[in-house]
């Protein structure tokens, strides 16, 4: 499968399946269902919010703990990474080879340790110190490992341009392997 050459619009839900990604399904919606709508391929998946609202920080994450460590952070940590009019919240590559690195056990793996439990899924932490998280919302772009490194990095750089700064959930960001 090719990506698609349209510019890619961060910037708003519509423009996001417009370039092709799918579901748009909430956390709650998701936690219900065991993940059974996302496909068991590689690819890009992001958390997305519907909402303009200034977001509101609990002082403690719900999410699990990792190697007893746990995931809150200082609300203004939190405060500080926000940014404004972003409906991108995080970017993540589900890139295989194994069952576990496919988008449906990593979207999966996301979702059971942002309702508290022990599961290695780190990177996002910060979607969970908001209030209302069960209602934002996972999208997904199927794609086969080389075209989802590729799309990986022009996600990225497309965020970086237009924000200058990572999505708020992502805290680094490492340069996959197929440049464009």
């Amino acid at each position: 499968m090719s990506l698609p050459t349209s510019e890619l619009n961060l910037e708003t839900i519509e423009g996001l399946k417009e370039y092709g990604f799918e579901g748009f399904l909430t956390v709650r919606t998701l936690r219900d269902e065991d993940c059974a709508s996302v496909p068991a391929e590689t690819g890009v998946y992001l958390v997305v919010r519907d909402w303009t609202e200034p977001p509101r920080f609990m002082p403690k994450s719900p999410a699990g703990f990792l190697r007893g460590q746990a995931p809150s952070v200082a609300i203004e940590t939190l405060q500080e990474k926000w940014i404004e009019g972003a409906c991108v919240l995080w970017i993540g590559h589900a890139h295989g080879p194994g069952v576990r690195h496919r988008l449906h056990q990593r979207i999966k793996r996301m979702i059971r340790f942002g309702s508290g439990k022990q599961v290695a899924h780190w990177g996002g932490r910060y979607l969970w110190q908001m209030s209302g998280a069960s209602a934002l919302r996972f999208a997904w772009f199927p794609t086969d490992k080389r075209e989802s490194d590729k799309l990986f990095n022009r996600v990225f750089k497309a965020f970086d341009e237009r924000y200058d700064a990572l999505p708020f959930a992502n805290l680094e960001i490492e340069e996959q392997e197929s440049e464009e």
